[in-house]
């Protein structure tokens, strides 16, 4: 289940993580950070964040990858939110400009 959280003003991306990938993972959830106060920023992050996770947990479902491989995409997922936030923060004003 997917869904914004709203935490001292700031929206927060959440994700459940399936329980067949629980081990994998070594969670069962994610939070981060939209770094907006924005809700309609951070519907389009939450679009951007969604879609990314999903791959992933497709990629670890059909044994695509190595555990590790998987891994370092995960890593990368939470390192680069604020570079993800920026494209998705364009995106949203091309959109609502065009």
């Amino acid at each position: 289940m997917n869904y914004l959280v709203r935490i001292r003003g700031r929206y927060y991306f959440r994700i459940r993580i399936p329980k067949d990938l629980h081990a994998l993972f070594r969670c069962s959830e994610i939070k981060k950070s939209t770094h907006t106060n924005s809700l309609k920023n951070a519907e389009v992050i939450l679009k951007a964040h969604s879609y990314r996770l999903e791959r992933i947990f497709t990629i670890a479902r059909g044994r695509m990858m190595t555990n590790d491989e998987i891994s370092l995409r995960m890593r990368e997922f939470l390192s680069r939110s604020l570079e993800y936030f920026e494209e998705s923060h364009s995106t949203y004003r091309s959109l609502r400009s065009g």
